[in-house]
């Protein structure tokens, strides 16, 4: 995952949740911010969503998926 990629994370992460969820800016800053450049981009994925990068995100947000 490039550098690019990272603001692909943003928003496919508020599709669900409130853009001021606190829990959530704990997360993008602890998991993301604060250790890129440290950890790999892979795991600092999956820490922060839990999950395995989907593409479906990047489709939805060019108007290219459902």
């Amino acid at each position: 995952m490039g550098n690019g990629c990272i603001w692909i994370i943003i928003p496919s992460a508020l599709e669900k949740k409130n853009i001021f969820d606190p829990e959530l800016a704990h997360k993008l800053r602890y998991e993301i911010f604060a250790r890129g450049g440290i950890e790999d981009a892979m795991v600092l994925y999956k820490n922060f969503r839990g999950k395995e990068p989907d593409v479906s995100a990047l489709l939805r947000n060019r108007g290219l998926g459902k």
